[in-house]
């Protein structure tokens, strides 16, 4: 099974349930988890940045820790540093909880920045950047717990 093929299989192990009314990522096993973490942020962080990452929120507005966890469990340390320094961005505490806040906040940092070039865009590029070693990262935790994806 090439890399690539791993992580698909992995993904759909993540996923096979995930048409039950009850399923929530956060029931998962630990290692599910953590797949689904990464790849959801990184996939979001991808296609825009983490604008995008803050711009809506997640199920549940879990904290952001939980993906900071993630990608620091999959040894992917930078990219974990990058998303806790754009969290640590928001001058207000809890910014998962608050959309208004957290959107006012985006706004307002690009507008005292270049377009595309406040604190949170950067960190975002930054991540773009890295994002071909931290699926690399996940695919090696992925076979690391390979009975978990089975």
């Amino acid at each position: 099974m090439s890399q690539s093929a791993i992580f698909e299989k992995a993904m759909e192990t993540v996923y096979a349930d995930s048409s039950q009314d009850n399923w929530s990522p956060y029931k998962l096993t630990r290692p599910l988890f953590v797949a689904w973490a990464v790849e959801k942020a990184q996939g979001i962080t991808d296609n825009g940045g983490l604008q995008y990452f803050f711009e809506n929120d997640w199920p549940d507005n879990p904290p952001y820790s939980i993906f900071i966890n993630a990608f620091r469990e999959i040894g992917a340390r930078e990219a974990a540093d990058c998303l806790q320094k754009a969290v640590d961005n928001f001058p207000f505490p809890n910014p998962h909880l608050d959309y208004e806040k957290r959107r006012e906040h985006l706004e307002k940092s690009r507008s005292a920045a270049d377009e595309y070039d406040s604190i949170i865009d950067q960190l975002g590029d930054r991540m773009m950047d890295l994002s071909d070693d931290t699926y690399a990262k996940l695919e090696t935790y992925i076979k690391q717990h390979q009975k978990y994806f089975l």
